[in-house]
């Protein structure tokens, strides 16, 4: 009912979203995860949606190629039609082996999960290279609220939870710690958006991309390259 009403309510910025927002969303993020993939691999999108944004990917004129998307969604949200091959699970345990996929990719989905912890753990355990997770990093209060803000706004229309779960810098390390593996290569602050107002608003140094490697693995390949300084869940 709650989301209902808010469908009501929200329609017209839903609209505008769709129509301005999303696409640079879309763009932003292609640029930010593309220089992380190689040619040829495997990849599990983790919350993937409708894997719109898989297909994109692998058909983007600038993607690596011949790159194979596969998709998870939790248990009664998958969508009727998928543009990806996608499976469902509990939230937490991946129904995959040990290392069956060469990337896991975390996009605006870890900070939805009512148990990151062992979920990234997991994701570390069937990534047979490395988990790449686009996010969120906080500086402190202010920065807390307005991503809460924000992401409740995004989201209640579609009725998907908001557990708000952010991390600082020292943050996304202990929890890559925790789950058996280490943080290499980050971008903080990565640029999103094309127009410079929705870069202020909903960009600039609240972004993040985290690349974790299980403890152990082979070193980093040497081509991955930061962005710069500083699903279908419509997080900002």
């Amino acid at each position: 009912m709650a989301s209902a009403i808010a469908g009501v309510i929200f329609a017209p910025m839903n609209w505008a979203h769709r129509k301005w927002v999303w696409p640079q969303r879309m763009e932003g993020l292609v640029r930010m995860i593309q220089p992380r993939l190689r040619a040829g691999e495997r990849v599990l999108d983790v919350g993937c949606g409708n894997g719109q944004f898989g297909k994109l990917l692998m058909e983007h004129q600038s993607s690596p190629q011949c790159l194979e998307f596969h998709g998870v969604e939790p248990e009664g949200l998958i969508r009727p039609e998928t543009a990806i091959p996608v499976q469902a699970f509990d939230g937490v345990h991946l129904p995959y082996e040990d290392n069956a996929f060469d990337v896991v990719l975390l996009t605006d989905v870890l900070h939805h999960a009512a148990e990151p912890g062992p979920l990234l753990a997991e994701c570390v355990r069937v990534a047979k290279r490395r988990v790449v997770i686009k996010d969120h990093v906080v500086y402190g209060k202010w920065d807390r609220m307005r991503l809460s803000f924000s992401d409740w706004l995004a989201n209640v229309i579609h009725g998907v939870p908001c557990t708000f779960g952010y991390f600082s810098r020292d943050g996304w390390h202990e929890i890559a710690k925790t789950s058996g593996a280490t943080v290499v290569d980050p971008a903080w602050g990565p640029r999103q958006y094309d127009w410079g107002i929705l870069e202020k608003l909903f960009g600039g140094r609240l972004q993040c991309v985290v690349e974790l490697e299980a403890v152990g693995a082979a070193a980093p390949t040497p081509e991955i390259k930061t962005t710069g300084a500083s699903p279908e869940a419509m997080t900002i």
